[in-house]
């Protein structure tokens, strides 16, 4: 929940700031990009491999002594290899998640702090120039007296 801050009309507020930084932060880009990358090869390496399938014909000199060659090739994984290449996969791309998510935290955390800090500031700033008028007029009424 955001606390109760006082924004003048048109100023930009804190969560339209987070929005903003996640939306482009290089790292967080990176991240998304790999994260996504790691899941595109934890179902690739789950998958058995394409088979090859081919024709080869071939003519001799003499009639109708044609060789003619079909062949089909396939891969298997066995003793629950792909299996246990899914569950390596997974554990990556969970921590590839978390160090994602990690850093959206990081970035949220840093934007809204800093933020506050400007609103801390600009309020110092005001009552700074509000002080300074009291002495003004103070400094007036002395004058007059």
């Amino acid at each position: 929940p955001e606390p109760s801050v006082n924004l003048p009309s048109g100023a930009i507020t804190v969560d339209e700031l987070v929005s903003l930084a996640l939306a482009n932060n290089p790292a967080i880009k990176e991240l998304a990009a790999t994260t996504q990358k790691a899941a595109g090869f934890r179902t690739q390496v789950g998958l058995y491999a394409n088979p090859t399938v081919g024709y080869q014909g071939q003519q001799l000199a003499d009639r109708g002594t044609d060789q003619h060659l079909i062949f089909a090739e396939q891969e298997f994984a066995t003793a629950g290899k792909l299996e246990l290449n899914r569950r390596v996969q997974n554990e990556a791309l969970r921590a590839q998640l978390q160090e994602l998510e990690a850093q959206r935290l990081r970035v949220t955390t840093d934007i809204q702090t800093l933020f506050y800090e400007a609103l801390g500031f600009q309020k110092q700033l005001s009552l700074i120039q509000d002080f300074r008028a009291v002495m003004d007029k103070g400094y007036d009424l002395a004058e007059l007296r």
